[in-house]
């Protein structure tokens, strides 16, 4: 073989080593946001370590870790779980990193999950916990902490580990921007909701923020959507005309074009909805006492 020819030979040589090098198993590239690279090895202020290799599920193996409860999950567009058992001489916990596709739907999730007069927590960007569990969100990522009973053991170590959690994981500590939209006062505890579907038990009314408020010894819902909203409204209007429950709305109210209707629900009420700047918005269990405090936030809106 003359030189040239030598020469191609090692550069091909040359390039196949690089191309092996490259595709060895060590060098494969890593999610570096998955769930499992945020689970530590070792809790160290309560000398909690892992006792359990990490579990992951996907999407639709999700059923097989907690079955008969995914569906709520993938509801939110679940992506993945990691979870993995820690043991102290004391207690034994579990830590479940629930990852969707984005930090609203994550905070949609934890909102269903969190219950009426929660104790909520100062962990990400809200937490809460109850005897023997802890739970929060942070970013795209819902934390799920359960121990194996209810001793101050438990719930001490639960506590720490949630702290550290909180530190490695990546994310925004703010609830959706949507919320910021809200008025504050009078409004309840811990009642912040994000529906990605159904709210109301409507299937068409998607992607609705909702808080609820005591307002003149009245508990009341606001909400608000800018998914479709003009498509929405119609399609609300009509349903609720077939029924025959629809009134129309006062003209002094500062809706769209006066784009707005009243309707009646036997468990909700009397709900009030319609277009403001161009979102949907609306109150569930309006009266005329409440008249004024839907018009100064309507009024309120940016």
């Amino acid at each position: 073989m003359n030189r040239k020819g030598l020469s191609k030979a090692a550069a091909a040589l040359t390039l196949l080593v690089i191309v092996a090098v490259g595709c060895g198993e060590g060098e494969q590239p890593t999610d570096r946001f998955a769930p499992e690279n945020f689970l530590p090895l070792e809790f160290a202020e309560v000398a909690a370590r892992r006792s359990s290799e990490i579990r992951t599920f996907y999407d639709d193996s999700l059923w097989q870790y907690i079955n008969g409860g995914a569906e709520l999950y993938h509801r939110y567009n679940f992506v993945e779980v990691a979870t993995v058992d820690y043991k102290t001489k004391a207690t034994e916990i579990t830590v479940d990193i629930y990852r969707f596709d984005n930090a609203v739907n994550a905070y949609g999730l934890y909102s269903m999950i969190r219950p009426q007069k929660a104790r909520l927590l100062s962990l990400g960007a809200e937490g809460f916990a109850s005897a023997g569990s802890l739970q929060f969100v942070k970013g795209e990522y819902f934390v799920n902490l359960i121990g194996f009973n209810e001793s101050d053991a438990t719930n001490h170590a639960l506590a720490q580990a949630a702290q550290e959690l909180s530190k490695l994981i990546p994310g925004t500590t703010n609830r959706p921007d949507a919320f910021e939209i809200f008025p504050e006062d009078k409004a309840l505890c811990a009642t912040d909701r994000y529906f990605a579907e159904s709210f109301l038990g409507i299937g068409f009314l998607t992607h609705v923020f909702s808080r609820r408020y005591l307002v003149d010894a009245d508990t009341i819902t606001l909400f608000l959507s800018q998914d479709e909203p003009s498509a929405i409204l119609l399609e609300w209007s009509k349903h609720a005309a077939e029924s025959g429950k629809i009134d129309l709305v006062a003209s002094d109210f500062p809706f769209d074009d006066g784009r707005a209707f009243i309707t009646y629900d036997a468990y909700y009420g009397k709900i009030i909805a319609g277009l403001r700047k161009g979102k949907l918005v609306g109150m569930v269990g309006y009266s005329e006492r409440h008249k004024c405090y839907f018009i100064d936030w309507l009024e309120s809106f940016p």
